[in-house]
């Protein structure tokens, strides 16, 4: 069977090591094509802190226990989060955020570049420059090539590959996705936009513990140098880097802001809404801020497609989605890239299952991608259900609800010391 990925973010590098590990490389061909250049090449990490979740922690150990090692030795284990107010200091609560003790993975606070690197660079060295992994490939167009029933995709530079599989993991914008629902499906802006960056943890340390005027402040982890892929030791952590913290903010805007706004622009509007809290820093302290805006997207009748050359006939290619392309998990679930490894996980370890040597192929792929829609939506989107602001509020595109209109007073200290639950 050959199977084509599209995306090489962490849905589209954990499926891409999932299928080597349960599926093989053996009697399978797995290529992986990404839009954008490789990052490990670049100077631009993917993404600020984000809270990886006990399940996302074990669903790396699936990998290899190296590579759950080495995200963990990056970051903090963070076990609860300490609500406070901005302005008066006062505690007004603490949520649990899942604790080693309980689950026996900790909830950690973490780079996401560390997640999708290590995972990259671990996909490379695998790959070991068998040309399984190519970069500055965009997908033109994926159709159903009449004379041999496989799935046609055609890149920008005119390119071809076919396959018997298509899995989409190219994010929230997903092409592949189209294909799948057999409409133009756009995700919806929601009229909130966070914002966030990333600082040394000494400009925020000594006032941790203390009401800090961020909306959210927290350790993020050890910054690594640049991970490269190694064949031989791939999974061996890089030296020590400095120590950073994440903040993050969140606020209504009816329009995506533009991408190119200045720095100085958007820092400014930070100052100018936080700079009289305690703890605050300048705008010099700041550091790069990226823009996050929110988008939601209704749920996906299915998460993959079957394609026959007419009616009478056997299966023959197949389309799913994993990741962002077949759901959106809002910030709050703590989900996101959780979400996206199991459900790479989930999809290998079902073809492994589905797909035998002296079956049919095709009809067993059709039972695994079923099997995989029927295990991983009822999960993935009660937790949107839970979390999702905008089923929350129920005041409309925009609104951040009743707790939302106080959100500018509040500070979020996530506290990293590993108390139990």
């Amino acid at each position: 069977m050959h199977i084509i990925i599209i995306g090489a973010g962490v849905a589209g590098c954990s499926s891409f090591l999932f299928l080597r590990k349960y599926l093989g490389s053996e009697r399978h061909t797995i290529r992986l094509f990404e839009s954008h250049a490789n990052s490990l090449d670049t100077q631009n990490a993917i993404g600020g802190g984000i809270s990886l979740a006990p399940n996302g922690v074990r669903t790396l150990s699936l990998l290899a226990e190296g590579i759950a090692q080495r995200v963990i030795s990056s970051g903090f284990e963070c076990s609860y989060a300490e609500v406070r107010s901005g302005s008066k200091g006062t505690k007004l609560g603490r949520v649990s955020m899942g604790s080693r003790a309980r689950y026996g993975w900790p909830n950690l606070l973490v780079h996401r570049a560390t997640v999708h690197e290590t995972l990259l660079a671990e996909a490379l060295a695998q790959d070991a420059n068998k040309g399984g992994i190519q970069f500055c490939q965009k997908v033109a167009s994926i159709e159903l090539a009449e004379e041999t029933g496989r799935l046609q995709v055609t890149f920008e530079d005119g390119m071809m590959e076919t396959a018997d599989l298509v899995i989409g993991a190219d994010g929230v914008h997903s092409k592949v996705r189209d294909l799948v629902t057999d409409q133009k499906v756009k995700p919806q802006y929601q009229g909130i936009t966070g914002c966030g960056g990333l600082v040394d943890l000494s400009v925020v340390a000594p006032h941790l513990q203390e009401a800090n005027g961020w909306f959210g402040v927290a350790p993020c982890g050890v910054r690594q140098e640049r991970i490269t892929a190694n064949a031989e030791k791939p999974t061996e952590p890089a030296e020590s880097g400095k120590n950073e913290a994440m903040w993050w903010s969140v606020y209504t805007s009816p329009d995506i802001p533009p991408s190119d706004n200045p720095q100085s622009v958007i820092k400014a509007q930070l100052v100018s809404r936080f700079g009289d809290y305690e703890g605050a820093v300048g705008e010099e302290g700041i550091g790069r801020v990226r823009l996050l805006p929110r988008f939601t997207m209704s749920f996906l009748d299915k998460w993959h497609k079957v394609f026959k050359t007419d009616e009478a006939a056997v299966p023959h290619a197949c389309v799913v989605l994993v990741g962002d392309a077949a759901h959106i998990q809002p910030p709050e679930s703590g989900q996101g890239v959780s979400f996206a490894m199991e459900d790479s996980a989930a999809l290998a370890m079902l073809l492994q299952h589905y797909v035998k040597e002296d079956d049919n192929a095709m009809d067993s792929l059709q039972r695994a991608l079923t099997s995989y829609t029927e295990l991983r939506k009822p999960r993935v989107e009660a937790i949107i259900r839970e979390s999702s602001i905008a089923s929350r509020q129920q005041e409309g595109k925009g609104r951040l609800g009743a707790l939302g209109h106080g959100l500018d007073h509040v500070a979020v200290l996530q506290d990293c010391s590993g108390v139990a639950e």
